[in-house]
C-alpha cells in the first residue's frame, strides 16, 4: 500500500519519512514478566520492525518513549525506568541504519502537562508538529 501511495503521488521511497515509536503499549504486555525479559522481547520486536521498514522509508525517525505521569500507580503497567531502558535500546538499534535518526523527547515530556497517565496536553503535540513542519 505504501509503495502504491508513493507512486500515485509521483514520489519514491527516498522522499518518504517514517515517524515511529513503540514502548508504552509494549509495557502492557510485560505485566508479570521480568524487566530483563521485557527488554529482550522489545529489542527483538524493534529490530524486526526496523528491518522491515528501512527499505521503504527514505528516512526513519524514532521518537523516544515519553515519561508517564504516575509511574508508581499499580493501575498502570508503565514505568519510567522501563521506558528509559527501552529508549536506550531503540537509540542503539537506530544506529545500525544509515537512514535512521533517534529523536529524544524525554526532557520535553518531563516538563509537559498530562491528560492522563501516558498522554500529554495539546502544547506537547504542537511542539512536535512544529518541529517536523520546520524540517519540510
Amino acid at each position: 500500500h505504501f509503495a502504491n501511495q508513493l507512486q500515485f503521488r509521483g514520489m519514491t521511497f527516498n522522499d518518504s519519512v517514517c515517524i515511529m515509536n513503540t514502548g508504552l503499549h509494549d509495557q502492557k504486555l510485560c505485566v508479570g514478566k521480568s524487566h530483563e525479559h521485557c527488554l529482550i522481547i522489545y529489542h527483538r520486536n524493534v529490530v524486526t520492525y526496523l528491518n522491515l521498514m528501512h527499505n521503504v522509508c527514505g528516512a526513519m525517525v524514532w521518537i523516544s518513549t515519553t515519561p508517564v505521569r504516575d509511574p508508581g500507580n499499580p493501575e498502570y503497567p508503565q514505568s519510567n525506568a522501563m521506558s528509559q531502558d527501552m529508549n536506550m535500546a531503540a537509540k542503539e538499534i537506530m544506529k545500525r541504519f544509515k537512514n535512521g535518526f533517534f529523536l529524544d523527547t524525554w526532557a520535553v515530556g518531563m516538563k509537559s502537562e498530562f491528560v492522563d497517565n501516558a498522554h500529554f496536553t495539546r502544547p506537547y503535540y504542537v511542539g512536535i508538529a512544529e518541529l517536523f513542519a520546520s524540517l519540510m
